[in-house]
């Protein structure tokens, strides 16, 4: 099985992965911008939900993360050595948007922690 074969099985698993978690890390987003902007402060039972689906997305795109890092360094190496294609600098291009969409899920929860905080 080449790396190719497996980069390809992978590849609309972390599609859909992608896309579904981003899906609901918006929906995170958008629930805490309305806790911020609800008269009287936030409804503590909803901030305690999006702290907790914020912290459950951040651990599945940690291991989705952890995960695809074997697959992810053979195709650099792959690529360093001359033989890489697009395909495979793609996956890890993908593969390395999923750091900065953690943070963002961190983010928001780390925010709905300190709503409660004021």
């Amino acid at each position: 099985e080449t790396i190719d074969d497996r980069i390809g099985q992978a590849s609309s698993l972390i599609g859909l992965l992608l896309v579904l978690v981003t899906i609901f890390t918006s929906e995170q987003a958008r629930a805490l911008e309305t806790e911020r902007r609800r008269e009287g402060g936030a409804m503590p039972g909803t901030r305690r939900r999006i702290i907790t689906i914020s912290l459950a997305l951040v651990m599945v795109t940690l291991v989705a993360l952890l995960v695809l890092t074997p697959l992810v360094w053979e195709a650099i190496r792959t690529w360093g050595a001359g033989s890489g294609d697009a395909v495979q600098i793609v996956f890890v291009l993908v593969w390395m948007l999923l750091v900065p969409l953690s943070g963002w899920q961190l983010s928001i929860a780390i925010a709905a922690r300190r709503m409660g905080q004021r």
